[in-house]
């Protein structure tokens, strides 16, 4: 008897987390204001940049943000991808993350490749987010408006 309360709890709260996803919308220019202090020596990449640094076609976003340490030992840096509704926007992202996270596969600065292993990718219906900071949970925080 246990078993069967046990089983139709972990049923309810299964369907339960599955009811009310609400689709994320994010202003990306919000966010580049309201991360401006936390990412104060950095650039935001443009099109071509991204393009031909990194091969990505920004065309497959509705609209994207990327934003980078102008310093090349310094890792942190966060994307926010808001896709289009295709499988390849979103490989797209992911790709860009994938590549981002090879530049970083050295000894050079084992501190930065740490916080690059340790970098936070978040995937909602409509957005990729990926943020490598030391506290990433706090900038994704900042991200969502809480």
């Amino acid at each position: 008897m246990k078993k069967i309360k046990l089983l139709l709890s972990l049923l309810v709260v299964l369907v339960l987390s599955g009811c009310g996803s609400e689709k994320l919308e994010l202003n990306l220019e919000t966010i580049y204001s309201n991360l401006t202090d936390e990412y104060a020596e950095s650039v935001k990449m443009d099109a071509e940049s991204l393009e031909g640094v990194y091969g990505i076609d920004t065309s497959l976003f509705e609209d994207y943000i990327i934003v980078m340490s102008k310093e090349s030992s310094n890792a942190d840096m966060y994307a926010i991808f808001e896709l289009k509704d295709s499988e390849e926007s979103k490989d797209e992202a992911l790709y860009f993350i994938s590549q981002y996270e090879k530049s970083w596969d050295n000894d050079y600065f084992p501190e930065e490749t740490a916080k690059v292993e340790d970098g936070l990718t978040k995937e909602t219906d409509n957005y990729v987010i990926y943020i490598v900071n030391e506290d990433p949970d706090k900038i994704l925080e900042i991200v969502e408006g809480k």
